[in-house]
């Protein structure tokens, strides 16, 4: 899977984990992604069968509104 993140305002948490039957597996591990980065991308490849969850955290700021744009293929 290749990922790609951009936030247009404020800080947003972004993480990638499979969900497969023996547990959960971080595949990126929690990082901040703000709008002065630049877009955030990368690829994964899953290692075994399952769900491919993608989250964004916005629990820390959850009074401010965030856009994100993403894509994946």
């Amino acid at each position: 899977m290749t990922y790609s993140v951009k936030i247009e305002s404020y800080d947003v948490d972004f993480s990638v984990v499979l969900a497969a039957q023996d547990g959960e597996w971080v595949l990126v591990p929690n990082v901040r992604i703000s709008p002065q980065a630049a877009e955030f991308k990368g690829t994964v490849t899953a290692e075994r069968a399952g769900s491919v969850r993608l989250r964004f955290d916005n629990s820390y700021s959850w009074a401010r509104s965030k856009t994100v744009l993403y894509t994946l293929e």
